[in-house]
């Protein structure tokens, strides 16, 4: 049985439905263990996994001793993540792999790879300009930064971020001002989104330079598809209350 082997990566791009969001560093290990498979690791307690059989690794050399690895999706190709292995050959990692392929891996690809084909992935909704309020102590305090929003959840920030994860969240609701007569949105403009969890607690968070229109139609797809319902309501009726400071219609 191979031992575990070890690689530290960096630029991890935030492709992979079980972690949507971009990493700048972490280990990627690949375990001496039945069925093959890989992890990757950033911060205490924090990794993703998943099997080599549907998941493989293709590895390609950057420099002499640099690599690029990315993870694929046998059952739907469009789906691929990378990261950089900056100080690892890329003979080093695909002996590594090596060591834990298969037949059986070989044959369980093919079998994925000859079903038929999974639907083309939508863009995950992305806002910039997005801060966190509040609402949530477990979160802490407010927080800055990006907004992505995919089947895991929502996530906010960047390295240290705030994750509120699909299967807590009860409803969503957005709010916030009309855009103008000639349809542009000014500096000012806010979108309010409040997100109801199952707890009964509600995670504030403010969207700049945004509309409900467009708020709404970013999240409804993934959303439904998760099962979680969207509401649009009166500025007065929000949940987040003055906190969100959406503005008037």
């Amino acid at each position: 049985m191979p031992k575990k082997a070890r690689f530290k990566f960096v630029n991890y791009d935030g492709s992979l439905a079980a972690h949507p969001h971009a990493e700048r560093k972490g280990t990627l290990v690949l375990p001496s263990r039945t069925p093959p498979q890989w992890r990757l690791y950033w911060g205490v307690g924090r990794c993703i996994q998943g099997g080599l059989t549907r998941y493989p690794i293709e590895v390609e050399a950057t420099g002499p001793s640099s690599c690029r690895a990315v993870i694929r999706d046998v059952k739907d190709t469009s789906v691929a993540a990378s990261l950089d292995l900056p100080r690892n050959a890329a003979s080093d990692v695909q002996a590594a792999l090596k060591e834990r392929e298969s037949s059986t891996v070989a044959a369980g690809r093919r079998q994925l790879a000859s079903g038929p084909p999974a639907p083309a992935p939508t863009a995950k909704p992305s806002f910039d300009r997005v801060r966190y309020l509040g609402g949530i102590p477990s979160l802490g305090k407010e927080r800055y930064g990006p907004l992505s929003v995919g089947s895991a959840g929502f996530f906010i920030g960047t390295v240290k971020y705030i994750r509120i994860l699909m299967t807590d969240i009860k409803s969503v609701e957005v709010t916030g001002e009309a855009p103008k007569t000639d349809g542009t949105v000014n500096s000012k403009q806010r979108t309010a989104v409040a997100v109801h969890l199952k707890s009964g607690e509600v995670a504030c968070i403010e969207i700049k330079k945004t509309t409900v229109a467009e708020v709404r139609g970013k999240l409804a797809a993934v959303l439904r598809a998760a099962g979680v319902p969207l509401h649009v309501r009166g500025v007065a009726a929000h949940a987040c209350g003055g906190r969100a400071r959406p503005g008037t219609h």
